[in-house]
C-alpha cells in the first residue's frame, strides 16, 4: 500500500512540474540561432557555427547533432487502400476560437526589430515608425545596415490547457 501511495505522489509531482514550469522560446538573428527551454525539464537550441547544429538536453541527457550529417532513409512506397472513408466536417469556427484562446495565453517579454532597406529614401519614409507610442520601443529603422530580430516569448502549459478547454 505504501508503494502505491508513493508512486501516485511521485506521478502527481511530475504532472505538477510539467504543468507549472514555464516554456520560453528565444529567437535572435544577430547570432543566427533559436532556442526553446521548458523549465528544468529540458531545452533545445539550433545555431549556426560554420554549419547548422542542433543541441538537445532533456534532464541529464545531452546531445549535439550536426544537421548537415543527417541522412534520410529511403522510404518504401505506402499502399493506398481502395476504400474511401467519408470525411468528417471540421468546425472551423470552434477551431479558430480554441487557437485564438491558446495564442492569447502567450506573453511576449522582449521584441526588438531593426530594419535597414538599403534605400535611403524608403528608410526616411519609414523613420517616423521609431517614434510611434506603441512600437517605438520595439522597432528601430536605421541607416547603418543593421537588420535583426530579437524575440523572447514565454507561456505556461497550464494556461494553454485552460485556454483550450475553456468554453
Amino acid at each position: 500500500m505504501f508503494w502505491l501511495i508513493s508512486i501516485i505522489t511521485l506521478l502527481l509531482f511530475i504532472l505538477c512540474l510539467i504543468l507549472l514550469s514555464v516554456i520560453v522560446v528565444e529567437v535572435d538573428t544577430r547570432i543566427p540561432g533559436a532556442g526553446m527551454r521548458w523549465g528544468i525539464i529540458g531545452k533545445a537550441r539550433i545555431w549556426y557555427d560554420d554549419e547548422w547544429w542542433l543541441g538537445i538536453q532533456v534532464l541529464f541527457y545531452r546531445k549535439n547533432i550536426r544537421l548537415a550529417g543527417i541522412k534520410r532513409k529511403n522510404s518504401k512506397p505506402v499502399k493506398k487502400s481502395l476504400k474511401i472513408k467519408p470525411k468528417k466536417k471540421l468546425n472551423t469556427g470552434m477551431v479558430f476560437k480554441k487557437v485564438s484562446r491558446i495564442i492569447k495565453t502567450i506573453e511576449v517579454t522582449e521584441c526588438r526589430l531593426a530594419i535597414d532597406t538599403n534605400d535611403y529614401v524608403y528608410n526616411a519614409q519609414l523613420y517616423p515608425l521609431n517614434f510611434i507610442p506603441v512600437g517605438g520601443k520595439h522597432i528601430f529603422i536605421n541607416f547603418n545596415n543593421e537588420n535583426y530580430l530579437v524575440l523572447k516569448v514565454m507561456c505556461y502549459p497550464w494556461k494553454m490547457l485552460y485556454g483550450y478547454f475553456k468554453k
